[in-house]
């Protein structure tokens, strides 16, 4: 496995120096997660944050009725658990990998090192956190306002990649409907 993907992210937002765009991805260390393993457990304090190069993982929470997706995080993207990694509190969430991945971690403390020397990784995670930011309010924003349907093609129209590619029970979890219900809507959709 090669680093070759996260200095294009790196990269892809801000412009830097690539000796020290480099020297941040030789940072992150290589790891396997097999289809089904957990990255991190809900109750333990997420000290590392990822880069997905190959495979998806679920951000999951635990309810009275079962294991939710709450997320899904795709190839070429870091994920972490945010508030536990940036509070150093414990997880509320699982993170599950959905199929065997490849991924590169770096430890918090390392990750704060590189933060404190690195404007440009500052403003990366400044604009990353950002973004997040805006996609979880405009998440919450449709699972109040809109029915299931409304939902779906919203999902359709902003984040299609997880259409996609991520297993439609978790995209139906995803937009807080039953997998059937999920059926039914894509099969109106088709029609009409």
């Amino acid at each position: 496995m090669s680093q070759s993907n996260i200095v294009d992210v790196f990269r892809a937002s801000f412009p830097a120096p690539t000796a020290i765009v480099e020297e941040m991805a030789r940072e992150f260390s290589p790891q396997l997660l097999n289809k089904g393993e957990e990255w991190l457990r809900p109750g333990q304090y997420c000290q590392h944050i990822g880069f997905l190069n190959r495979g998806l993982i679920r951000a999951a929470v635990e309810t009275k009725s079962g294991l939710h997706t709450r997320w899904a995080f795709l190839p070429g993207q870091f994920f972490t658990s945010i508030q536990s990694f940036t509070t150093n509190s414990p997880s509320q969430e699982s993170l599950i990998a959905i199929e065997d991945c490849e991924i590169f971690v770096l430890g918090r403390d390392r990750w704060q090192d590189l933060y404190e020397k690195h404007e440009m990784l500052r403003r990366f995670w400044t604009a990353s956190l950002e973004t997040l930011s805006a996609c979880f309010e405009d998440r919450v924003h449709t699972l109040l306002m809109d029915d299931g349907k409304a939902r779906y093609q919203h999902m359709l129209d902003h984040y299609p990649e997880f259409i996609l590619q991520v297993p439609q029970k978790y995209v139906a979890e995803m937009l807080g409907i039953a997998p059937r219900h999920l059926s039914r809507i894509r099969k109106e959709l088709a029609e009409g």
